[in-house]
């Protein structure tokens, strides 16, 4: 099956992104439903995101951090084995960005003509509180705000929910976030819980698309 790859970045791309995303947490649920270090969590999403970036944009993040590498917990399994394109080990603006680098069509008197970064994806994950539902709504609310102030032609915003009110809470909260920021960009928002869900006793991520 091939993997899932940006070239619009349009609402509709944002939900083939989120069904892509969770079904390769599912396919290793052996490995991802027990894991709950938040650095290699955010590691793993950071991977993943560059290696859905089309060949004509640059992927912005940082290297990774966690002491232990998530692909030796998943090796010898395909999702180890994508590489992603072209990436500067380096944040611009947010955790993660897609940037595609345009000529500026301006009279410089230089050889060489100017610019511009045009920001294709933004993304900002931020895992919250595993215990406090006020702190982890608070924390992620913070970097959803980094999100909202820039432009960008699609936005992903991930996060770690406590239970089902507080997951309920942060979307509803992200959603009057985008609204109050006039944000006209799709965003993709996806929940890694912290738990399993009392109701059902399974525990696996889910995700929704604001266009």
């Amino acid at each position: 099956m091939r993997q899932f790859q940006f070239s619009a970045y349009d609402q509709g791309e944002l939900v083939q992104c989120g069904e892509a995303f969770k079904k390769d947490i599912l396919d290793n649920v052996d490995v991802f439903g027990v894991l709950y270090d938040s650095r290699i969590w955010t590691d793993y999403v950071l991977h993943w995101f560059a290696c859905v970036a089309p060949l004509n944009v640059v992927t912005h993040a940082h290297e990774p951090r966690a002491a232990a590498s998530w692909q030796t917990l998943v090796s010898g399994r395909d999702i180890a084995r994508r590489m992603p394109g072209s990436r500067n080990a380096s944040e611009f603006l947010l955790d993660l960005t897609h940037v595609e680098v345009l000529p500026m069509l301006v009279r410089t008197g230089q050889e060489q003509s100017p610019r511009v970064s045009s920001v294709r994806l933004g993304l900002e994950s931020e895992w919250g509180h595993a215990t406090s539902t006020a702190c982890n709504i608070e924390r992620v609310l913070y970097d959803a705000s980094k999100l909202a102030a820039v432009r960008a032609s699609a936005k992903v915003m991930i996060f770690g929910s406590i239970n089902g009110d507080n997951h309920s809470d942060i979307a509803e909260s992200l959603r009057r976030l985008r609204k109050a920021s006039r944000d006209s960009a799709p965003w993709l928002w996806i929940d890694i819980p912290w738990n399993q869900d009392r109701r059902t006793g399974k525990w696996e991520p889910s995700f929704g698309v604001e266009p």
